[in-house]
Formats: C-alpha cells, sequence, structure tokens
C-alpha cells in the first residue's frame, strides 16, 4: 500500500468513527421523503393533463364533419369522463396528496418530541399530553423539553394548514354553517396562497401547485426548528 493510499484509508476510518448527529440523519431523511412525494404529486399531475389532452383530441377527432345531433350524442357520451379527469379525479388526488403529507409534518414533529424525552431521559412523553398531532409536539418540545419553538410565518401556515386539513378529512372538504370561524381563517389563507387553494361554494378547493407550496412550507419550517434546536 502506498503512503497516499495509507492516509486515504485512515481518513475513512476516521470520519466512520464521528459520531452522526440526530439532525443530520433526520433532515436526510425528510429530504428524502418530500422529494419523493413532489416527484409522485409531479407524476400524477402530468398523468392528468396527459390523459385530458388526449380525451379532447378524440372528441375532436371523432366529431369532425358530424351533423349537430350526432356531436352532441358524442359530447353526452364522453361528458361523464371529462368531469372525473378535470373535477373529480384531481380533486381526490389532491386530498390524498395533502392528507399524507400533513401526514409526514406531523410524524416527523412526534418523532423530534420523543428524541427528545428519549436522550432527554424525560418522564413524562408526548403521548401523555392533552394535545394532539402538531399541537401536542409544539407543547412537548416548548414546555417539557425547553427548546426554543419556531412561532414563524411557516409555523402560522401550518396552524391553517391543520384547519384544511381536518375539514377534508372529517366533513369530506366541506365547510358548513358551524364553520364561520375556520371559514375566516381559510379565507383570508386563500388570498395569501392565491392561486393554490380556493373555497368553491362550501368547498375547500385546491388546485395542482397546492401540494408543492406544502411541502415548501413543510420544509422551510423543518429548517427554522432545527435552528433552534440544541444538538441531542
Amino acid at each position: 500500500m502506498s503512503q497516499g493510499e495509507g492516509r486515504e484509508e485512515k481518513l475513512l476510518e476516521d470520519l466512520w468513527k464521528q459520531p452522526i448527529s440526530f439532525s443530520s440523519v433526520f433532515r436526510d431523511a425528510l429530504d428524502i421523503e418530500i422529494e419523493q412525494l413532489r416527484s409522485y404529486a409531479g407524476a400524477v399531475e402530468q398523468m392528468l393533463v396527459e390523459q385530458m389532452r388526449k380525451i379532447n383530441g378524440e372528441l375532436q377527432e371523432h366529431t369532425a364533419g358530424k351533423n349537430e345531433e350526432e356531436r352532441e350524442a358524442l359530447l353526452d357520451w364522453y361528458g361523464d369522463e371529462v368531469v372525473s379527469f378535470q373535477y373529480e379525479y384531481p380533486k381526490i388526488l389532491r386530498y390524498s396528496l395533502f392528507v399524507h403529507s400533513y401526514r409526514l409534518l406531523e410524524r416527523k414533529l412526534l418523532e423530534i418530541a420523543i428524541h427528545y424525552q428519549q436522550t432527554g431521559h424525560l418522564d413524562l412523553s408526548p403521548s401523555e399530553l392533552s394535545d394532539k398531532g402538531i399541537e401536542q409536539a409544539r407543547t412537548y418540545l416548548k414546555k417539557v423539553a425547553s427548546v426554543q419553538f419556531p412561532e414563524t410565518e411557516s409555523w402560522q401556515d401550518i396552524t391553517t394548514l391543520q384547519l384544511i386539513r381536518n375539514l377534508i378529512v372529517h366533513n369530506e372538504g366541506e365547510l358548513r354553517k358551524n364553520h364561520e370561524k375556520e371559514r375566516r381563517k381559510i379565507t383570508g389563507f386563500v388570498k395569501k396562497w392565491k392561486g393554490d387553494v380556493a373555497i368553491e361554494g362550501d368547498s375547500i378547493g385546491l388546485s395542482q401547485t397546492f401540494v408543492f407550496h406544502v411541502l415548501h412550507t413543510v420544509n422551510a419550517f423543518f429548517k427554522e426548528l432545527f435552528a433552534k434546536l440544541p444538538e441531542k
């Protein structure tokens, strides 16, 4: 073995002996999951676009040269398919992707809370708090683990995303008469996230850009959080 190869092998051995920080491992895992969701969302949105393009092409081809009665019959034939791919399927897709993305945020926050309980040898566990979900993790980190929790713009957006998630999961995205407080907050959020989310009648409508904005917000929040957390 040459002297240079010996130095390189020694350097690699030293690197492997270095302790791996929780924040580094966590960030790497989070980046992978976020990128997977981005890729999946992009692929399925593109599939919907391509399918609508195919339907429109078939419709134009089959109606060419037909009389009015024949064209109306073909439009009725394709009508259900157009409605499905233009409205129903995108709604199902985007609702599902958003709920999954929100669950990623919730799961990762609770993982951090549990990590601080274990490394700090704290008697109280996050599950023993009365709060649920992201609020449970926030309360635990602030009041039990005594860490600085970033009450930033990203976090404020996330609290509104929590309202939207709850309405989707429990009410199929419908804002009912007893949801006036939620409606006011979401209406302000709609203005801020213009083009990403809307209130359509009494339903919450999500655009094809919404999930990407959500994932960007989640990523930004965790960067802010880890800038505050002491290494454990």
